[in-house]
């Protein structure tokens, strides 16, 4: 063993955690055997002979009549150390994540929104301060509440023209919006507009595949995301950049031209 290869090895034994002596004394097993006197350790290893007897009693637990198995033990002794450290920081972060307070606002002109209240409470405020036309796709399980239908009726009362476009294949809240109907006075049912799509509205400048979204008065696209925090499919991103509302508002009405139009009693009767 030359020198450049007793330095790797002196390295990698300080990584497995070895003293500067113990890594001395080792790398001199390598070479000569373990068959060494006290003396001849000291001679060989250029440890202090009142430091021999320290050195030997902590690496009795190597097997030093083959160094070189006691290498290979060391070596999966440190991978299963830093394995559980991986392990130990991986979920730390993953606790850091949990807690941290991470600003909602992460891009100039985009909020996201990830716990269930605020979720829930987010439509119904941008129905309660829209003024001229809301646009909606789908309405989401995740949105749907008293405050909701509240917001919903009061709009319409006002004046405020809403349209829901209803596809065929939507996520698991698609019965939602057959409930919003039947909750709507008569005089109500007949404001709201609602069409009948039969395919999953896609963006025409990405071809992105779009679940639920709601566009305010061309002012806010609201629409389900992944939540960037969890991974779960449960978060509103909240959009005001003119630039991506645009998109919406041109796609949703590209696909309500081509759609029919759906009255109550029908809309039931898909919803069956």
């Amino acid at each position: 063993m030359d020198d450049l290869q007793e330095a790797g090895l002196r390295n990698l034994l300080k990584q497995f955690g070895l003293s500067s002596f113990e890594q001395k004394a080792y790398s001199c097993f390598l070479r000569n055997g373990s068959g060494l006197t006290a003396q001849e350790i000291c001679t060989f290893a250029h440890i202090p002979l009142t430091r021999v007897y320290g050195v030997m009693k902590r690496l009795t637990h190597f097997n030093l009549e083959n160094p070189a198995s006691a290498l290979r033990f060391m070596l999966r002794k440190h991978l299963a150390k830093v394995d559980d450290e991986s392990k130990k920081i991986s979920a730390d972060i993953e606790k850091i994540l949990m807690n941290i307070n991470v600003p909602n606002s992460f891009h100039r002109g985009w909020n996201i929104y990830e716990e269930e209240s605020d979720v829930k409470s987010l439509i119904p405020s941008l129905l309660a301060s829209a003024k001229n036309e809301v646009l909606i796709s789908d309405v989401s399980y995740q949105t749907f509440s008293q405050d909701f239908l509240e917001e919903f009726m009061l709009a319409l009362d006002r004046g405020v023209t809403i349209k829901v476009l209803v596809s065929t294949n939507p996520s698991p809240g698609s019965r939602v919006p057959s409930a919003l109907i039947q909750a709507l006075e008569p005089s109500q049912q007949a404001k709201v507009a609602m069409h009948y799509w039969e395919k999953k509205l896609f963006m025409r400048k990405n071809g992105r595949g779009l679940a639920q979204f709601a566009i305010f008065d061309q002012m806010q696209v609201a629409y389900a995301v992944t939540s960037p925090r969890t991974s779960k499919y449960f978060a509103t991103l909240l959009v005001e950049t003119k630039e991506t509302i645009n998109e919406f508002y041109e796609d949703f009405h590209d696909a309500w031209e081509k759609a029919s139009e759906l009255r109550v009693p029908s809309f039931k009767s898909i919803q069956k």
